[in-house]
């Protein structure tokens, strides 16, 4: 009987260690998802006035005419050097008035009028 009263004691302290390391840690990594979540929200800011979305990535346009991308981009479509979880300006884009996107592309309509 004793030794199974040590075993159980055993146990309960290395759960209690292991909670006192683990515990930490899970508040480290919801304070970097906050921290994420903000420099997401703090890349779009304000004056988002269309957003556009497939399966795989989703763009957004803002007031400015710039275009923000974000997610998978193996075929390119977001119009990014590489996927990103967060959103990306596109390079060379300006004067944009209208998004869209499909699974596997994305479109943009200037204000001249090109697509």
């Amino acid at each position: 009987m004793k030794v199974k009263k040590k075993r159980i004691g055993s146990v309960i302290m290395i759960f209690v260690i292991l909670l006192s390391v683990i515990v930490p840690v899970l508040a480290t990594t919801h304070q970097s998802e906050s921290d994420s979540e903000t420099t997401l929200l703090s890349k779009l800011e304000n004056n988002i006035i269309q957003i556009a979305a497939d399966k795989y990535h989703s763009l957004a346009l803002k007031g400015d005419g710039t275009v923000w991308a974000w997610g998978w981009n193996h075929w390119g479509q977001c119009g990014t050097e590489e996927s990103s979880i967060i959103p990306v300006k596109v390079k060379g884009l300006k004067d944009v008035v209208a998004i869209a996107a499909g699974r596997y592309h994305s479109l943009t309509l200037k204000k001249e009028g090109t697509v």
